[in-house]
């Protein structure tokens, strides 16, 4: 029986890695990329949402070419991601917003809304105060708002355009929640309180799924 791979893909802040793993753990080839930052003035830090996408493509063909595996040998992709931050796509799917990170403050605004008046609740319900659910308010009132159908993660990007998933489709792991500041962390949903009192329409947060879960399969355009 051929030997099955495992592929790992971590998306961080300031870089991007890949590893492809034999069944018995040992790396069979590694890359990494620094991921850019753009910062457009004072207090502003954003990164562009489809580089997610492009460099993670180019990693795993890279790695794939010098480990010389046949690609029908990969069992499984894992993808996971920074989490600070929040990015939008719409119903096809397409990015919709940069990636707005931690670093970027033009939410500084809504953070403090958020917790000087609800900042004991959040925690109470999320269990850490937000990193993202400001970000959401202020994207609230821009002009794109419109257009967002749902907020995700770069990870859940990334996942969702290697196995061709739609707008509807778009998914949160449970473990990136607690930043949120709008989820009842205890029973892994978003919280209709917090929502309600921020005044966030629910149908723009995405499904929350297990990190275990299969979210699909690579599609034929993205293995090409």
């Amino acid at each position: 029986m051929a030997v099955k791979y495992l592929i790992g893909i971590d998306l961080g802040t300031t870089l991007a890695k890949c590893v492809i793993y034999d069944e018995s753990g040992n790396a069979a080839a590694q890359s990494q990329r620094e991921m850019e930052i753009t910062y457009p003035e004072a207090g502003q830090a954003e990164q562009d949402a489809l580089s997610f996408y492009t460099i993670t493509c180019e990693l795993i063909k890279k790695c794939v070419s010098e480990a010389g595996i046949d690609v029908r040998n990969i069992a499984a992709i894992g993808i996971d991601s920074q989490m600070g931050g929040i990015m939008s796509v719409n119903r096809n799917f397409d990015p919709v917003t940069y990636y707005d990170t931690p670093l970027d403050s033009r939410s500084a605004e809504e953070n403090r809304y958020m917790h000087d008046n609800f900042g004991d609740l959040i925690i109470e319900k999320s269990g850490s105060l937000s990193t993202y659910g400001n970000k959401i308010l202020y994207w609230k009132k821009r002009t794109e708002w419109r257009d967002i159908h749902k907020f995700i993660q770069p990870s859940a990007f990334v996942a969702g355009k290697l196995a061709g998933l739609s707008g509807d489709e778009a998914y949160i792991d449970e473990s990136f929640i607690c930043f949120s500041g709008l989820c009842d962390l205890e029973n892994s949903v978003w919280s209709d309180e917090l929502c309600s009192k921020l005044e966030v329409d629910l149908k723009k947060l995405p499904k929350i799924v297990k990190s275990t879960e299969i979210i699909g399969e690579l599609t034929s355009s993205a293995s090409a």
